[in-house]
C-alpha cells in the first residue's frame, strides 16, 4: 500500500471514528504537529534561551569583522580549528531548533569569553547582555537539558518524513519518545 492509499484509508477510518466520538481530533501532518509541540515546549522554558540563541546568531551575521574576531579567538582556544557556523533560529524550518542549540552549546566557552571581551572592547549593550547570559550557568543547564530532547525529537520527525517507513515502528518510536 502506498502512502496516498494509506492516508485516504486513514481519513475514512477517522471519519467513522469521529462520527462515533465527536471529541476525536484528526492530526493531518504528524511532522507539523510534532514541530508545534516542540515549539510550545520550548516556549514553556525560559524566554531568554530563544533570545540567547537568536541574538548570538544575529551578533555575527551582520558583521564580518565580528566573525573574524570570533574565529581568531576560537582558533586560539581550539588548536587552530575553525568554529562551526552558528545557525539562524527559524519558526518555519523544521528541525533547526536542535542545530541552533547544539551549535551554541558546543561553543559555549568560546562564546562566553568572546562576549566577555566584547562588552569591554565594543562598549555595546547587546554584548553586555549576551556576556551576562553566557555567565549564567542556568542558561547553559537549560541548553544541556533541551539539546538531547530536541535530538530525539528530530529523529522521530525525520522518521515520519520518510513516508515509506514501517508504521508500527513509527508508532513504537513515538510512544517511546513520549514516555521518555
Amino acid at each position: 500500500m502506498d502512502v496516498m492509499s494509506w492516508l485516504e484509508s486513514t481519513i475514512q477510518f477517522n471519519t467513522k471514528l469521529k462520527h462515533a466520538n465527536p471529541n476525536l481530533q484528526l492530526v493531518q501532518c504528524i511532522c507539523h504537529s510534532l514541530q508545534l509541540c516542540a515549539s510550545k515546549a520550548v516556549e514553556s522554558l525560559s524566554r531568554c534561551l530563544e533570545f540567547l540563541v537568536g541574538r548570538t546568531y544575529s551578533w555575527f551575521s551582520h558583521s564580518a569583522q565580528r566573525q573574524r574576531k570570533y574565529k581568531s579567538l576560537f582558533r586560539i582556544m581550539n588548536n587552530r580549528q575553525d568554529p562551526l557556523q552558528l545557525v539562524q533560529l527559524s519558526n518555519t524550518r523544521w528541525l533547526l531548533l536542535y542545530k541552533c542549540c547544539e551549535r551554541v552549546l558546543g561553543q559555549w566557552d568560546e562564546l562566553k569569553l568572546y562576549f566577555d571581551l566584547s562588552k569591554v572592547s565594543d562598549r555595546c549593550y547587546d554584548a553586555e547582555i549576551l556576556s551576562n547570559m553566557y555567565a549564567d550557568p542556568v542558561n547553559k543547564l537549560y541548553l544541556q537539558f533541551l539539546t538531547p530532547v530536541l535530538q530525539k525529537f528530530n529523529k522521530i520527525n525525520k522518521l515520519f518524513q520518510l513516508g515509506s517507513g514501517n508504521h508500527l515502528k513509527m508508532m513504537d518510536n513515538l510512544l517511546m519518545f513520549f514516555c521518555s
